[in-house]
């Protein structure tokens, strides 16, 4: 199922990195939410409740599914921290960063979501089209103007790996050269 879905899981992960996010109805505005030990919205800034209005217009209660899934997966990581990327309705990427508060009350969570950009896009799209840690290395090279040769000194690795990997890569990604790898990757 998920090999036949990838392909447009792809295209529109491709069309939201390329969306202009600044268009987003959250603006500059900072969007922060304060959550209690169980989940339950303490306090929010107006920013956060315009992601709530769009990200809820896509579906009712996303936000809050969005905000349990957060303090659960803190519980599960509670030191680093957790994050979690999510679309509106608009095309739009999100971040979602969940921290520990620390002051009299130890069981408070903050939330900040802010607007996806560059490569946290780019990892997602890596995600998307399913590429390995090693291809996903290449890729960065690639993006950043490598050639074959410096990619292969730098890896530690021969040209022709360098090479078996690219031709995974476009074949994971339904492109047939560097150039059209570093359009489909790059986020405008």
């Amino acid at each position: 199922y998920l090999t036949q879905i990838a392909p447009s899981v792809a295209a529109a992960t491709r069309l939201a990195v390329r969306t202009e996010l600044s268009a987003h109805r959250g603006g500059s505005q900072p969007a922060i939410v304060v959550l209690g030990s169980s989940g339950e919205v303490r306090s929010a800034t107006p920013g956060a409740r315009q992601w709530q209005e769009t990200l809820d217009e896509f579906a009712p209660h996303r936000f809050e599914t969005m905000l349990r899934i957060m303090v659960q997966g803190l519980r599960g990581n509670s030191s680093t921290g957790f994050r979690a990327t999510i679309r509106d309705g608009h095309g739009q990427w999100a971040l979602m960063e969940a921290s520990p508060l620390t002051g009299e009350d130890d069981e408070q969570i903050a939330v900040t979501i802010n607007p996806a950009a560059g490569a946290q896009l780019t990892r997602l799209l890596f995600s998307a089209y399913g590429l390995s840690a090693r291809e996903r290395t290449i890729c960065h090279e690639v993006l950043a103007g490598a050639p074959t040769r410096h990619i292969a000194r730098h890896l530690s690795v021969t040209p022709n790996t360098v090479q078996d990997h690219l031709k995974s890569v476009f074949a994971k990604t339904g492109v047939t050269s560097r150039g059209e790898l570093v359009a489909r990757l790059q986020p405008q």
